[in-house]
């Protein structure tokens, strides 16, 4: 699934997204990993990303 994220010119909405990335999806210990794959047993791989293009 993808959505559209804040244009640019909103570095602090930017920033946060790039910070839900990280909390929900990166690493086994993540929120997404640890209830989706490792409790439930629903999904066999998770990627979270945003992609933020530098200035």
């Amino acid at each position: 699934m993808m959505w559209q994220v804040p244009e640019l010119v909103k570095l602090d909405r930017i920033y946060a997204l790039n910070v839900l990335a990280v909390i929900l999806g990166q690493r086994k210990i993540s929120r997404l990993c640890r209830d989706l794959r490792e409790d439930k047993k629903l999904v066999s791989r998770i990627n979270v990303n945003n992609i933020t293009p530098k200035i």
